[in-house]
């Protein structure tokens, strides 16, 4: 069955409610997308509405799409207008020529075209081959998603930073995401963590802005990464048990008892401690002054 057939949406809700993208839409663009998806699902070519000439009532592209989608939705025109630009603005719904359309949709379409193509292949003796072709080709269409999903994940990070940052070849990206996978053998969540740490990291983000010096410097960044998130030892700083008298500045013991002079504070080693001592000692029968 075609998938504008099914009576259901093929929504990955994990992703619309992680995606970076949509994450940075209005909720009033996020409710016009998801009447938008409805009308998409629907659209004779699935995952893409076509303005036609009759649709065209002006050089603004948008605007004449929010006038072909008014009849379709329940919201004002300006509404409409607002929400696909800013949509389109995040990327979460793109524009070629006269084509507006949802990326992940019209993949989709393809993963299901490709699926009844092979199903349609030989009788009874071939029944076991087309299942083979099927999971490979199913296989092999959600890796290439993969692929280009890590290296767009790298672009959106950059753009962050630098929004105008030169579109790059999104295809020759995904080679180089494809041998970091299958030939240097890391798994595409491992390289996701490495590429949101190198871009919030001030060194590595302006060094790290394609997938071929993303995959040459991968152990490096790594091996930061994680060194990064090893707790660091901390060194306290011991207190020391003296302290100084006020008076002559020699050191004591913390908690010290000072001595009341003429209500002066004195330690044993003050001038004034001493000739206390001298003179208390003087009156002691038998024994004679301190020099």
């Amino acid at each position: 069955m075609a998938l504008r057939d099914q009576p259901y949406i093929p929504l990955y809700v994990q992703d619309f409610l992680t995606d970076e993208k949509l994450i940075e839409c209005s909720a009033e663009a996020t409710g016009v997308y998801i009447r938008l998806m409805c009308i998409l699902h629907k659209s004779e070519e699935y995952g893409k509405i076509l303005l036609k000439q009759k649709d065209k009532q002006g050089d603004n592209q948008v605007k004449n799409f929010a006038s072909k989608l008014l009849k379709q939705m329940p919201f004002t025109l300006n509404v409409i207008e607002k929400s696909l630009q800013e949509l389109i603005n995040e990327q979460v719904l793109l524009i070629d020529n006269d084509y507006l359309y949802q990326k992940r949709m019209v993949r989709d379409n393809d993963i299901s075209l490709k699926r009844s193509e092979s199903g349609k292949r030989g009788g009874e003796k071939t029944q076991f081959a087309s299942k083979f072709a099927l999971a490979k080709i199913k296989a092999n269409t959600e890796y290439e998603i993969e692929c280009e999903n890590v290296s767009e994940l790298l672009l959106n990070e950059i753009l962050k930073r630098k929004p105008d940052f030169k579109q790059p070849d999104l295809e020759k990206w995904s080679t180089h995401i494809d041998l970091m996978i299958r030939v240097d053998k890391r798994s595409s969540e491992e390289i996701k963590k490495v590429i949101i740490w190198c871009q919030q990291d001030q060194f590595w983000q302006n060094n790290i802005l394609s997938t071929e010096k993303l995959r040459k410097q991968f152990d490096q960044l790594s091996l930061k990464m994680t060194g990064d998130k090893k707790p660091k030892q901390l060194f306290i700083k011991q207190e020391s048990p003296y302290e100084k008298c006020s008076r002559c500045g020699h050191e004591v013991r913390k908690g010290y008892e000072y001595i009341n002079i003429c209500g002066q504070m004195c330690c044993e080693y003050c001038p004034e401690s001493r000739k206390k001592a001298k003179e208390d000692l003087a009156k002691i029968p038998g024994i004679a002054n301190l020099k």
